[in-house]
């Protein structure tokens, strides 16, 4: 089988009306969640570690201290950019809903229909089980 993606003619949606209504209902409570972990953990980085802690200073009291830190603003930063990335992609998906319901549930790979399960599972994904990445995978958990 080939990996070059399909022609999809469909002028008809793969999904039926109340399916996709189900599946953009679990996309924008998706999309609220991650918005808000979005926005806790910039509020996080942003915050200085004298006024996370208590402290009168800025200046660690010891290595080690600046050290936790750093590990955790870096927490704080990676959390920050996975939540953005997901909400990218969540937005993508309500795009292919709402104006093209037609694409929305057909692998952008082979063309052939995502199985139901995999999209209440992951409903922003673009590829079926066959085709998706270790990345895609990785991502969704």
């Amino acid at each position: 089988m080939s990996d070059t993606p399909r022609s999809t003619d469909r002028s008809e949606p793969l999904l039926q009306e109340e399916i996709r209504a189900e599946l953009e209902e679990r996309l924008l409570r998706i999309r609220d969640r991650s918005q808000d972990d979005l926005e806790t953990a910039l509020e996080e980085e942003s915050e200085t570690p004298a006024g996370s802690s208590g402290e009168l200073s800025n200046l660690p009291s010891h290595p080690a201290d600046a050290a936790s830190g750093t590990a955790e603003a870096d927490r704080d930063f990676r959390l920050a950019e996975r939540n953005t990335q997901r909400l990218n992609r969540i937005d993508d998906a309500l795009y292919r809903l709402r104006e093209h319901p037609e694409q929305y549930g057909a692998c952008e790979v082979c063309g052939e229909p995502i199985a139901l399960e995999r999209l209440q599972l992951v409903p922003w994904t673009r590829r079926c089980a066959e085709h998706v990445s270790e990345a895609e995978d990785r991502e969704a958990r």
